[in-house]
């Protein structure tokens, strides 16, 4: 019996491990997990590994395929959309008793995660940024003293995404996740609920046209400060694909002028006129 506790105890580290490195982006999305790499990995048999597996599909952080293991869970595009919709729920709702509980205490450490974030985008690797960023929304949402709510918000953040978000593909969207941080401190010292909802609604798909606007400005301004261009290119086409899918017009264009900016930057001239061509288009339409 107590080595079945035992056992027990080292399969719910392990969970936790593996399930921190799937958030964190150490694993991505639809990436296979090799039972024989984990278990050297953490130092762990194969009965734990197994028994850790089964627990995280259990969670929906991984799928399990037969005749071929597991791998880390990707959800469709419907399902995202479901999940947003949950959390924008959520959420929100949680924006008011954060205002209304928060202690001089609370603002200080959310201005301490938020701090060591922006400082993270420059000298930490992409699994720590997240930690930080997971780390900041945990405790601003136990402000809120419900611990059922905020173990539901945790649940929809880890189902709904794995590693970096698009716009951190970039030194820009990095740069704007940081400035989001630091507005959501600066609502809950005004005591303005309101104001908190806005900056953490999660978007169906996108925030809202100001913040998609920032967004593809922010890709404007990456170009020019050291951003690769590869990843650029591919914030961008993601931003793009979300302002036609949500018929905003604006966003949609100011992104395809920032695709003709890289494109002009790459020497693609013919590729760049015809972005510019769509960029007119939707702008003309947001008229």
């Amino acid at each position: 019996m107590k080595r079945q506790d035992t056992d027990n105890g080292r399969v719910g580290t392990l969970v936790e491990a593996i399930r921190d490195d799937i958030l964190y982006g150490v694993y991505r999305a639809g990436e296979w997990l090799k039972q024989i790499d984990l278990q050297e990995r953490y130092e762990a048999n194969r009965f734990e590994v197994r028994q850790a597996l089964v627990e995280l599909k259990n969670r929906r952080l991984v799928e399990h395929k037969v005749n071929s293991g597991f791998r880390v869970a990707a959800p469709d595009p419907e399902e995202l959309l479901h999940l947003k919709a949950v959390r924008t729920i959520l959420e929100t709702g949680a924006a008011e008793p954060v205002v209304a509980r928060a202690t001089a205490a609370d603002l200080v450490d959310l201005d301490d995660i938020a701090a060591r974030f922006e400082q993270a985008i420059e000298t930490a690797d992409p699994p720590t940024r997240t930690e930080l960023n997971y780390a900041f929304h945990r405790r601003l949402y136990d402000i809120a003293g419900n611990p059922v709510l905020a173990a539901l918000i945790h649940d929809m953040r880890e189902r709904g995404q794995s590693g970096t978000t698009g716009r951190w593909f970039t030194l820009a969207g990095l740069r704007l996740s940081a400035q989001e941080h630091h507005a959501m401190v600066a609502a809950i010292r005004a005591r303005d609920a309101a104001a908190l909802a806005r900056r953490i609604r999660p978007g169906l798909p996108l925030r809202d046209r100001t913040d998609t606007l920032a967004l593809g400005l922010a890709c404007l301004i990456g170009v020019e400060t050291g951003d690769d261009l590869g990843d650029v290119d591919a914030w961008l086409g993601s931003t793009l694909r979300d302002g036609v899918r949500a018929n905003d017009d604006a966003a949609a264009g100011i992104t395809a002028l920032a695709m003709a900016n890289l494109r002009i930057l790459e020497g693609r001239y013919a590729d760049a006129a015809r972005w510019l061509a769509e960029a007119e288009l939707h702008l003309e339409r947001n008229d």
